[in-house]
């Protein structure tokens, strides 16, 4: 199972504690590059994979992000 670096999730955790907006760049499952805006309200663990839930209901895997803001991940 893939888990985040302990420094990137407490920062993802502090950006929903404080409804901070941010902007999520990320790989899909075609390999695609994407962007989704919004605020994080929860990280979760489903079927052995870390997600984060934004406001519009949206999932990403967390091993999926490449950047959030401009705090690199990669």
């Amino acid at each position: 199972m893939f888990r985040l670096a302990c420094g990137l999730y407490d920062q993802l955790e502090i950006f929903s504690m404080r409804k901070t907006k941010v902007e999520i760049s990320y790989i899909n499952d075609d390999g695609k590059e994407f962007d989704e805006e919004g605020v994080i309200t929860d990280i979760i663990a489903k079927d052995g994979v870390e997600l984060i839930v934004f406001n519009n209901q949206r999932q990403i895997k967390t091993q999926d992000i490449i950047k959030v803001n401009s705090l690199e991940f990669r």
